[in-house]
């Protein structure tokens, strides 16, 4: 059984405001909706998990942190403990790994919080900036057991980090194929850091009439 659920998303968010300066690298604060109710739950509402069952989780983080020190990183790796996730997509991960020290990468910063896991990362390969910000990026994370029947992995194959995806192999040799994708919206302005600004040069570079 597979569930779907927005709980990690809603719980990054409401931190938000105390976690981001709205001052760091060009990135916005981020909060909790003001539209009153409830928030709408698609799938199936999100409980204990079963041995039997495969949970994937997936959300738009606005950012991993450049610094392990940042309170956010703690909050990542509780939010996903706390839901039982098996495999988790993230988006708009906001770093360009490149200009990342060794010490703060993904594999560095997230030594000995699972007996083991396995992250495919994309970012903007085509388009470089002088710091460790940039807009978008995509990433899959599988931790513990599917991570023993991955069997290949990949990412967008024009450089722009759309998406990235892990196959697996179960029994009776039946494959899976899971992907984290992410598409930039037409921004009211688009700065030229934008992640839609980012592919849109890009296209215009090769002479592909289309948006991102």
């Amino acid at each position: 059984m597979i569930e779907e659920d927005n709980t990690l998303q809603r719980e990054l968010e409401e931190e938000q405001l105390t976690l981001d300066s709205g001052k760091e690298e060009g990135t916005s604060k981020r909060g909790k909706s003001q539209s009153s109710g409830e928030e709408e739950i698609f799938g199936d509402k999100m409980k204990e998990k079963n041995n039997n069952e495969l949970r994937i989780i997936h959300a738009n983080i606005n950012r991993i942190p450049a610094s392990n020190e940042d309170k956010k990183s703690n909050l990542i790796y509780q939010a996903i403990t706390k839901n039982q996730a098996d495999i988790v997509g993230l988006t708009e991960i906001n770093r360009y790994w490149p200009k990342m020290k060794d010490k703060v990468r993904w594999r560095q910063r997230t030594f000995g919080w699972w007996e083991t896991s396995k992250a495919t990362i994309g970012y903007n390969t085509k388009d470089s900036v002088n710091t460790t910000f940039q807009p978008g990026g995509t990433m899959l994370l599988s931790i513990d057991k599917p991570v023993h029947r991955i069997i290949e992995t990949g990412r967008d194959e024009t450089g722009l980090s759309r998406w990235v995806w892990q196959r697996m192999k179960g029994k009776r040799e039946i494959m899976l194929r899971i992907i984290s994708a992410y598409r930039p919206c037409i921004p009211s302005t688009a700065g030229p850091l934008t992640t839609y600004s980012q592919h849109q040069r890009l296209f215009d570079m090769k002479k592909e009439k289309r948006e991102p």
